[in-house]
């Protein structure tokens, strides 16, 4: 009885450490102490900030006339006056907005002359370098404005460095906006469109 008892006691032992060394393991190799993994969101990389036109847009009523300050205001989104910091007197092109590589959808455009001015980037004429608007390669201190208006479209006439550099925005409503929707030369009319290949000097 001596004996058998020693050895129930002993088996009674060995089942209590096998149950504490399993209740180790599974503390040190379960979830709570476990690697955390990486959810999809910690592990892509981080999103860039989506860019925006640099003024507001400027909003029209269907079956409103355009008017010469919609016309004003949306020049001013295109050759935007303190784009560069270290002289903000100065009037340069949208697509050069603050911290960050040129892109057009900083700038007041209809879809296609987004996809237009896109895909043509940095290979405006009079060579590479040269703004899309302007087709020039400088910004300008001064800038002036004349407006024509039509029924539903209206063409503003941009004068750069006193004069010397003068261009056509063509604007459109679109998707409740007014956009610039074609680029022109200072009164070449369509023949020096922005859409015509090979794009044309002002």
């Amino acid at each position: 009885m001596h004996s058998c008892g020693i050895v129930g006691w002993f088996k009674v032992v060995v089942v209590l450490a096998s149950t504490a060394l399993m209740l180790v393991v599974a503390g040190c190799g379960g979830p709570a102490n476990a690697r955390p993994a990486l959810s999809p969101s910690q592990s892509a990389a981080p999103l860039e900030p989506t860019v925006q036109p640099l003024r507001p847009l400027v909003a029209v009523v269907p079956g409103q006339p355009i008017t010469e300050a919609q016309v004003r205001a949306v020049v001013d989104g295109v050759f935007v006056q303190g784009i560069f910091l270290d002289d903000p007197t100065l009037y340069a092109e949208c697509q050069y907005y603050h911290g960050g590589e040129p892109t057009f959808k900083a700038c007041p455009l209809t879809p296609r002359l987004e996809a237009r001015l896109t895909s043509h980037i940095g290979r405006f004429p009079p060579r590479y370098g040269a703004g899309a608007f302007c087709r020039c390669l400088a910004v300008s201190p001064d800038i002036a404005v004349a407006t024509t208006i039509r029924k539903d479209t209206a063409t503003a006439h941009v004068r750069l460095f006193g004069g010397a550099e003068t261009v056509d925005l063509v604007l459109a409503p679109s998707q409740g906006y007014l956009l610039v929707d074609d680029i022109q030369c200072n009164a070449r009319g369509t023949a020096s469109s922005i859409y015509v290949e090979p794009i044309p000097s002002c």
